[in-house]
């Protein structure tokens, strides 16, 4: 919590939740390895942060989340096998730079869970994604551009049956 971090060269591996969780933090994370998580494996609420050349296998959940009002800039990430790949949430901005999406029921996720914040964004560029069972989740206003290609929610999700997808 309010933490300034760097974390290089990790391997987070086997948690009971989720794998790394941080609140109004700003930081970096390179080089590191998240495998079999029960929850999700990055996590951060009202934070700045930096994911850059990591890999991500077997999420519980979300392999990256970020909410209330995060901004997280990833870049050459790998995913394979989760619930939701990416997730923006409670207006959060999200941007994806070349990674890698593959085994996952629904790719990218953005969406407002609490009403005092807004839509969310995720921005993505030359991204591949391989397996996917749904491409994109959008919540009402919350947008996606891919490859700079907006699209926009135009209807409110039920967050209740979001993991029943």
């Amino acid at each position: 919590i309010r933490s300034k971090f760097e974390i290089t060269n990790c391997l987070i591996q086997k948690t009971f939740a989720d794998g790394l969780d941080g609140d109004f933090c700003s930081g970096k994370i390179s080089n590191s390895t998240f495998k079999e998580t029960k929850n999700d494996c990055i996590d951060f609420s009202g934070s700045e942060i930096q994911i850059i050349d990591c890999k991500i296998y077997d999420a519980g959940d979300k392999a990256v989340s970020g909410g209330e009002s995060s901004k997280i800039n990833i870049n050459n990430l790998i995913i394979e096998n989760a619930n939701i790949g990416i997730a923006s949430k409670d207006k959060s901005v999200v941007r994806i730079t070349n990674s890698k999406l593959s085994n996952i029921k629904t790719a990218y996720a953005s969406f407002q869970k609490k009403a005092e914040y807004g839509p969310a964004q995720i921005i993505i560029s030359n991204s591949k994604e391989q397996n996917i069972q749904y491409k994109v989740l959008l919540d009402l206003n919350s947008s996606l551009i891919y490859n700079g290609k907006k699209q926009t929610g135009n209807k409110k999700i039920n967050h209740d049956k979001l993991y029943a997808l």
